[in-house]
């Protein structure tokens, strides 16, 4: 049997290391870049409930991606195991709820984490949000949905107080006309100032109650010009795929 020097075993096991140490190192890289996750954490008052869910929104469904507990307010909430192949489908819609009432709308992308704080009792009117730019985008389409709501709240009881009083009717009307216009400059500004974020299409589709902020078909160029900057971006996103097929129904 032929003898191997020492020369050639010594050589034999830094060779095998090496080769482990790759195959472990390739591994946990594997491991470590495969899949993605969006971390969301929250902090709450007044809170009552015990468990807080997380969905993740498409245009023609929903789909819960877990449930949490709250622990003396604080949540932790996270979509794990995104996948490379599901990475076009981000930025999404995501749901955070308390209830079937009591929730809030945001956007992120694999990599996110966002930090939420609010009163329970009131989310979407009372929450904060720190992270990246879309779910702060987000945010401020809804503090100032709440600014509007609460000034038309305030028209409405000086309404009430003043049934018949005419000049001030007409006062009201004036104030209330003006609101909706600042609320529709808002949320054009956004759109015109934030075409690469898809919570453009929050701002466009912007409501309240039966009060529709941006007509469809009147501002269909606007909504045209903003599906070709995202589609450049965002080819195979659900939304955009949903928002081309509406374009083509409106212009049939």
């Amino acid at each position: 049997m032929k003898r191997i020097n020492n020369s050639q075993w010594n050589w034999g096991q830094d060779g095998f290391r090496k080769v482990l140490f790759f195959s472990i190192l390739l591994l946990f890289l594997g491991c470590s870049f495969s899949t993605q996750e969006i971390s969301f954490k929250g902090e709450l008052t007044h809170c009552s409930q015990q468990k807080i869910a997380l969905y993740q929104l498409f245009p023609d469904y929903e789909n819960k991606i877990m449930e949490a507990e709250i622990k003396n307010g604080n949540f932790t909430l996270k979509h794990q195991g995104i996948t490379e192949e599901q990475l076009e489908q981000f930025p999404s819609f995501y749901k955070i709820a308390l209830s079937e009432t009591n929730y809030i709308v945001t956007l992120a992308s694999p990599g996110d984490k966002i930090v939420i704080q609010g009163d329970a009792s009131d989310l979407v009117k009372t929450y904060q949000v720190s992270g990246p730019k879309d779910p702060l985008l987000m945010w401020q389409l809804d503090r100032q949905l709440k600014l509007f709501i609460d000034s038309v709240e305030a028209l409405q009881a000086i309404y009430k107080e003043h049934l018949y009083n005419d000049s001030i009717k007409i006062e009201i009307e004036k104030s209330y006309n003006q609101y909706i216009l600042n609320h529709q400059n808002f949320l054009f500004h956004t759109i015109r100032n934030n075409s690469a974020s898809l919570a453009t299409l929050t701002a466009f589709y912007q409501r309240f109650n039966r009060r529709i902020f941006i007509e469809e078909k009147e501002h269909l160029p606007l909504l045209q010009s903003m599906y070709e900057t995202l589609n450049k971006n965002y080819p195979n996103n659900p939304n955009l795929i949903y928002l081309k097929e509406r374009l083509d129904q409106i212009s049939e």
